[in-house]
């Protein structure tokens, strides 16, 4: 495992805590949205 396998697994664990950001965030707007609908 050299350079270019730690970057490429850094960049993959790097994507998954973005998606799981993304997701957090969605459901806070979507639950914001929701309150405000009301």
């Amino acid at each position: 495992m050299g350079i270019a396998g730690a970057l490429n697994l850094l960049i993959h664990i790097n994507s998954l805590f973005v998606n799981d950001y993304f997701c957090v965030i969605k459901k806070r707007l979507m639950h914001i949205a929701s309150t405000f609908s009301v």
